[in-house]
């Protein structure tokens, strides 16, 4: 049991970095929603308190982030933040990992590669 919830909680942090690092691809919405699960994974219960502070940008793709829209993402993530109330930290992250698997790119490895022009002649 506690090498299942360290696998998941593995499995939840990478999903994590791939998510905010743009290597899974996904929508605003998508990303929004993922970053309430991370809230309450993180946090626990919406108490009302602004949790992110200043970090907001660690929790969603850099596409997504820009300083003079900080307040409407807050304002849309806590929207979906509040409903998450009674989800252990444990539940949000499979959760979370549910919600990531159901994309068809879920568990692709990418290479960045440059080209070289090393050719035998």
């Amino acid at each position: 049991k506690e090498d299942d919830e360290a696998a998941i909680k593995v499995a939840y942090h990478q999903g994590v970095h791939d998510v905010c690092d743009s290597r899974y691809p996904c929508s605003e919405e998508d990303a929004l929603r993922l970053a309430a699960l991370q809230a309450q994974a993180r946090f626990g219960d919406f108490d009302g308190t602004d949790v992110f502070g200043n970090e907001l940008s660690a929790f969603l793709p850099a596409k997504f982030y820009h300083p003079d829209v900080e307040a409407d993402l807050k304002a849309a993530i806590m929207d979906t933040y509040k409903l998450l109330k009674g989800y252990d930290e444990a539940e949000a992250m499979h959760n979370y990992l549910d919600y990531i698997k159901a994309w068809k790119i879920y568990g692709s490895a990418y290479f960045f590669v440059e080209p070289q022009n090393n050719r035998a002649e």
